[in-house]
């Protein structure tokens, strides 16, 4: 009952507005008490509002200053103007009998507020910036974006004897630890070939941003496809993808 609550109290409408949504979910109980429970949530969106509240400002704005200006993401926004419209890749579902729907309109209008859990348009070129810079806390130009401190908190596990909650809720992310808002890869990719401690996220639809502050190896997958494949099957491709490039990069270290 409370997960059909939940989700119904979470789900964004067109034209809704971070604090509508942060008055909705503020009215539910808790699911768990801090420290005591791991649940999958809206936290990134109240994260968003949060930061609004704070910053005294919207969360486009908020995130311009802090990320996507310094990082020259010149190509990364909440509400693409109409030449940046046009050149947004067609993003498809597959209808009952296998056929391609095109549903792009629809996800850019249903995304259209910002948001903390959804809504930016970027590229490949753009999310690699932002992997950058995550591994070394500086942009390209020398800027610093996160201390040490900030990058050693993000990387370091916290969920810890919750682990067995979050295995009994899903197996999907059961064998994964937790830093701040990123799952750590606990084990070594591909006979010795790295991995270990890198940090990801997956996208609903199959996309993920990976990267490996030791290694220095950052990974972007992009698909057209919104599929509703399962989250087991989004962790296997990433898997597999991720295995071959610390495979290569072996390999041309021989």
């Amino acid at each position: 009952m409370y997960r059909a609550s939940y989700a119904k109290a979470a789900a964004m409408h067109e034209r809704e507005t971070s604090e509508m949504l942060e008055k909705r979910l503020s009215e539910l109980p808790l699911c768990g008490q801090p420290g005591e429970y791991f649940t999958y949530s809206a936290s990134f969106d109240i994260l968003g509002r949060i930061l609004e509240v704070v910053c005294k400002t919207t969360l486009d704005r908020v995130l311009d200053e802090l990320v996507i200006a310094p990082l020259k993401m010149q190509k990364t926004f909440f509400r693409p103007n109409e030449t940046e419209s046009s050149r947004i890749a067609k993003i498809y579902r597959r209808s009952p009998v296998g056929d391609l729907l095109d549903i792009t309109d629809y996800e850019l209008a249903r995304n259209a507020t910002p948001i903390g859990g959804s809504g930016l348009v970027s590229t490949v070129a753009d999310l690699m910036k932002l992997c950058a810079a995550f591994m070394t806390g500086r942009s390209a130009s020398g800027v610093e974006l996160l201390s040490k401190e900030s990058i050693d908190l993000a990387k370091t596990d916290h969920v810890g004897s919750i682990q067995d909650s979050i295995c009994s809720e899903s197996s999907t992310f059961g064998r994964c630890k937790f830093g701040l808002g990123l799952a750590i890869e606990p084990s070594v990719f591909d006979q010795g070939c790295g991995g270990k401690g890198s940090l990801f996220w997956l996208g609903f639809g199959g996309n993920f941003v990976s990267f490996d502050p030791e290694s220095g190896v950052g990974i972007v997958f992009a698909m057209q496809v919104f599929t509703d494949i399962r989250w087991e099957d989004c962790l296997y491709s990433r898997k597999k993808i991720a295995e071959a490039i610390y495979k290569h990069r072996a390999s041309k270290k021989q």
